[in-house]
């Protein structure tokens, strides 16, 4: 499925492996991945964060699957973290820090509003290339309308990411690219060739890893429209 019931909230440090990972837990608030407990407060796990950005974490970065149903927690963190900074009297430069919406792209007209203003970078997943392809694997309606009008609206800096299928090629990644490249500006592009088949047994057709020549093919399709 496309759709994931679980958000994640993550500051990390790409650079020097610095993070702290929160799942986001319905009706439970939050669970720490990293050795901690529950934590049923925003103030809670802002205050794992807050240490975190203080040692130099450069984002927060809130992943999914679809972090959406969340939106409200997330929001309600960004607004503890900012009462904590007043209350630690921290240095506002450790916390003016990236917000990274980590998604799958399928999110509402109204989760996008709430979004607006607030995110400061989308990394944006771009999986199928066709409503057909969405409906059959995720089941999912109107992918192609959903997605791109979601790629088209964050007015802040946006991360595509596409995830090369086995036999997919030609129907997904060659018209994802076609529509990034003629619709996108100043947009960065990532190929990701980690596909890994898991209960796919009902499509065989994709119940295998990508091939050499699937990576070749998709990695030809991007550098010859110049996306990569």
């Amino acid at each position: 499925m496309v759709r994931n019931a679980s958000a994640y909230h993550r500051t990390h440090d790409f650079s020097h492996g610095l993070y702290v990972s929160v799942r986001l837990l319905p009706k439970l608030g939050y669970r720490t991945t990293s050795g901690g407990g529950f934590y049923r407060r925003c103030r809670c796990a802002c205050t794992a964060n807050l240490r975190t950005i203080n040692r130099g974490a450069p984002n927060v970065n809130w992943v999914g699957g679809d972090p959406t149903p969340h939106i409200g927690t997330i929001l309600k963190t960004m607004r503890a973290l900012a009462d904590l900074e007043q209350e630690t009297e921290v240095d506002a430069r450790f916390l003016n820090v990236p917000m990274v919406f980590n998604s799958n792209t399928y999110y509402s007209t109204e989760a996008a509003k709430l979004l607006d203003g607030v995110i400061d970078v989308y990394l944006s997943d771009f999986k199928y290339g066709n409503d057909r392809c969405a409906k059959r694997y995720s089941h999912v309606d109107k992918y192609m309308e959903t997605v791109t009008r979601n790629l088209v609206a964050p007015q802040h800096r946006l991360m595509i990411r596409h995830l090369v299928m086995p036999g997919h090629a030609q129907c997904c990644t060659g018209p994802i690219v076609a529509w990034v490249r003629e619709t996108v500006r100043d947009v960065k592009f990532n190929l990701m060739f980690q596909y890994t088949p898991y209960n796919v047994t009902d499509y065989p057709e994709i119940n295998r890893f990508v091939s050499d020549a699937e990576r070749r093919e998709a990695t030809n399709i991007a550098k010859g429209l110049n996306l990569i």
